[in-house]
């Protein structure tokens, strides 16, 4: 009987989400509201409810959403205005860099969300404007991301104690440095892609050809998500440049097998996820009507 964190190799584990988040469901509620998965170069975390903000989150990575229950809404600033775009149950987004963001959720849904690990160099932004306009920054503050989670909190916290929150008003202390880059104001967002539907479309190509992108790579997405299935053999690691960051496997749907760095095959089943190390051969075995979704994401870097 295959324990839900059974071990395959070393930094492998694979994890029924379901079973997951039943144990850690205590998380989802406030003043909490999210529990972390995976920690490494791979960020994957699940985010409960409510949680409305007002601060916007900026940063130099692409940011994936999957809702697994309930619907959410993403508030950005897309080419200068404020955009509310739905997430709804069973939908996947991806979010591209430099765009300004605020994720608002309500009570009794879970959503998945995955980012990157900052490079040395590289700063995220939380911001508040003056108005719903968008159009006058308030406050902002840069860091650089260890845990998003925490490292939110005190600089919320700041804000609240500062002038800029009790007047309304920007100020000299508004913004204590330059953005250390623009914020893209010419990216329009794709529109969350129903899983479902999506799969309605695109099941025969699958068994045809043994996968397809799910984000049409004319976007220019970094990141790359794709939907595997048919009766093949796939050798997942097949740029070598790419080789350096982690992937994330989800079994979306039926079964499928993988093998990694000639251990023995393991035998996945709807919902299964496994968060594979940088530099492990995978070998992934799927049959028509299965489907298996897997996802990285290389820094701004990797194409150097």
């Amino acid at each position: 009987m295959m324990d839900q964190y059974q071990s395959i190799i070393p930094e492998a584990k694979l994890i029924d989400v379901q079973s997951w988040l039943k144990e850690n469901e205590s998380n989802f509620q406030p003043p909490i509201c999210n529990k972390m998965m995976h920690n490494d170069q791979l960020k994957i975390f699940f985010v409960g409810g409510p949680n409305e903000r007002n601060d916007y989150h900026i940063e130099l990575g692409e940011e994936f959403f999957y809702q697994l229950k309930g619907d959410m809404c993403l508030k950005v600033i897309e080419c200068g205005r404020q955009k509310s775009i739905h997430i709804r149950q069973g939908e996947a987004f991806l979010l591209p860099a430099r765009i300004p963001h605020s994720p608002q959720r309500k009570a009794n849904t879970i959503g998945m969300v995955i980012e990157r690990k900052r490079e040395k160099n590289e700063l995220d932004g939380l911001r508040y404007y003056v108005d719903d306009y968008c159009k006058t920054i308030l406050y902002e503050r840069w860091f650089h991301c260890n845990d998003l989670g925490t490292q939110l909190v005190p600089i919320i916290k700041t804000f609240h104690d500062s002038n800029e929150y009790k007047t309304g008003k920007p100020s000299e202390n508004s913004r204590l440095i330059e953005a250390p880059y623009m914020d893209d104001n010419r990216t329009e967002n794709v529109d969350p892609i129903s899983l479902s539907k999506w799969l309605q479309c695109y099941d025969e190509e699958i068994d045809q050809i043994g996968h397809r992108t799910l984000f049409n790579e004319s976007h220019g997405f970094t990141t790359k998500v794709y939907i595997y299935g048919g009766n093949f053999k796939h050798c997942i690691r097949s740029d070598k440049k790419l080789d350096r960051f982690e992937i994330f496997i989800w079994q979306m749907l039926g079964s499928a097998t993988i093998r990694l760095d000639q251990q023995p095959q393991i035998h996945l089943k709807t919902g299964n996820s496994l968060r594979i190390p940088p530099f492990t051969r995978v070998e992934l075995n799927t049959k028509s009507g299965c489907y298996t979704l897997v996802l990285s994401m290389p820094s701004s870097s990797s194409s150097e």
